[in-house]
């Protein structure tokens, strides 16, 4: 048999009332006909209702939509001790409110016991217990510090942290968890077969291979392209024109490495070489010369001589990887920790036993949302399900945001808007109300906000655009207000009965 939900006209609107849990507990049945609101943003709901706002807003899209209040509801089931306890005004969460006998709500009602001093919960006091709870050794984010295993291991688990960055944990510091151990392995795996791979030969001329990649690879492109301008020069002399001349020293290094000419066929050594990589030929002369004793020139066949001989070096020195300098600076001892099953082994029970604080973790987080929920998840619903806390003379919607003081009136109802005035005037001005879309400002801070103020005594004759006024927040702030789109709808019978006649003068006018 359906769920029956109380019905009750309300300025002109025929409106869903929740008058007990039950109403609340079978929303899913409701008509979403008979929602008033289908989606809301979250800022919209003003100060007051802003926490349970995001409460409910679980895809973080800065909304809150009917699936995510059905999805609350079914959340609340099994942790909520009944849904009518939210008739009950609560500033904070009680035991009596926690349904610890399902599977969901025991761990938030071991937590409560475990938190509540003075018989409630607030969201302070549940704050404070979390931060405690995150600065120890163990608080269920599976991150530990370098010495969670033991002294013996500590210089281990700082290396590991070092070379892989670590894990912040939810406290903030910088540990490690399974995965950074997992890529440390890996990456010294690669460092060793890296190191393993090096060339065990030695170059021609006793030169020390470091210095022989660089010198190489530092004139690599300028030699070849020295070799390429001669050729160049025979096949077009006219092409002397194109060659850079360095003239200054801030020139050189664009400059080619000797200056090319048609008759050249080998690169001088000796003179005329750019100043900028003479220090190179020198480191590289024992091996030219090693391979041909009697160079003073270095020919195209040499040089492909002097590269083959450097490759190797060279290719085995780009493929050092990015850890290669952190591995060689760790101390032999620590190496050794790596390999040891003992240590993984430790580092594993100590990250086992932090993630064993996960649930509890979790309790926090949920302890938090149910008292979210259990303050705020009635009031939301009788501005959203539909609004009657509009309606009653000393009760304000939460999306009511402040008053507007203008033209020597006051409008309470006033609300956030999020996008442009004359866009959101359009849909809006069928509600036959007079309509003011103020910009909002206050210049020492920088903020600008958009409300839209109903007026709803006085006359529109007196409102235009650029009027200014004061706009009152919930918190008492002041902001500067001024009139930035009118919707002049008539305020009271008088006004209506002579608007055609305004309008008629208007137009002769």
């Amino acid at each position: 048999m359906a769920y029956v939900f109380p019905f009750s006209k309300i300025a002109g609107t025929v409106q869903t009332r929740l008058m007990k849990g039950d109403d609340i507990a079978h929303l899913a049945e409701l008509d979403r006909k008979y929602w008033l609101m289908l989606s809301t943003a979250v800022t919209a709901m003003g100060p007051k209702g802003e926490a349970t706002a995001k409460a409910l807003d679980t895809d973080k899209d800065g909304r809150v939509r009917v699936p995510e209040i059905l999805a609350a509801i079914e959340w609340l089931r099994p942790r909520l001790s009944s849904f009518d306890v939210l008739f009950t005004p609560a500033t904070g969460l009680a035991a009596a409110d926690i349904n610890g006998a399902t599977p969901e709500g025991e761990p938030l009602a071991k937590l409560f016991t475990r938190l509540a001093k003075e018989g409630t919960l607030t969201d302070a006091t549940i704050g404070d217990a979390f931060t405690a709870f995150t600065a120890e050794a163990t608080n269920g984010d599976s991150v530990v510090p370098a010495a969670a295993a033991g002294a013996a291991y500590t210089a281990l688990g700082e290396a590991v942290i070092a070379i892989t960055g670590g894990t912040a944990g939810t406290d903030g510091a910088t540990g490690l968890t399974a995965a950074n151990l997992d890529a440390f392995k890996d990456a010294l795996a690669a460092y060793r077969a890296w190191t393993a791979a090096q060339p065990t030969a030695t170059l021609p001329g006793d030169v020390a291979p470091a210095a022989a990649v660089a010198a190489a690879t530092r004139i690599k492109a300028k030699v070849e392209a020295f070799f390429l301008d001669c050729a160049m020069l025979r096949y077009n002399p006219a092409a002397a024109e194109a060659i850079t001349v360095p003239k200054t020293v801030a020139e050189l290094e664009g400059a080619p490495l000797a200056l090319p000419t048609a008759a050249a066929t080998a690169l001088p050594l000796t003179a005329g070489l750019n100043p900028l990589y003479v220090g190179d030929i020198a480191t590289l002369m024992p091996l030219i010369q090693a391979i041909d004793s009697k160079a003073d020139t270095l020919t195209p066949e040499t040089w492909a001589k002097v590269w083959a001989a450097v490759a190797p070096f060279s290719d085995w020195a780009a493929a050092k990887p990015a850890t290669a300098d952190a591995f060689a600076g760790l101390a032999p001892e620590v190496l050794t920790l790596a390999d040891s099953a003992e240590a993984r082994a430790a580092f594993d029970k100590a990250i086992a036993d932090d993630a064993a604080q996960a649930p509890l973790a979790a309790a926090f987080d949920d302890l938090r949302k149910l008292l979210t929920l259990r303050v705020g998840f009635l009031t939301f619903l009788r501005n959203f399900v539909n609004v009657e806390a509009l309606y009653p003379p000393q009760a304000a919607a939460l999306f009511q945001t402040g008053t507007l003081l203008m033209d020597g009136r006051a409008c309470s109802l006033c609300f956030p808007i999020e996008q442009a005035a004359a866009a959101h005037a359009g849909a809006a001005a069928g509600s036959n109300c007079c309509l003011a879309y103020c910009t909002l400002k206050r210049p020492a801070e920088g903020k600008t906000r958009t409300i839209c103020a109903v007026f709803t005594a006085g006359s529109a004759s007196t409102l235009a655009v650029g009027r200014n006024g004061v706009f009152i927040d919930l918190e008492g702030n002041d902001w500067e207000a001024t009139l930035a789109h009118l919707v002049p709808n008539p305020m009271s019978l008088g006004e209506a009965f002579f608007a055609p006649w305004r309008r008629i003068g208007a137009a002769i006018g």
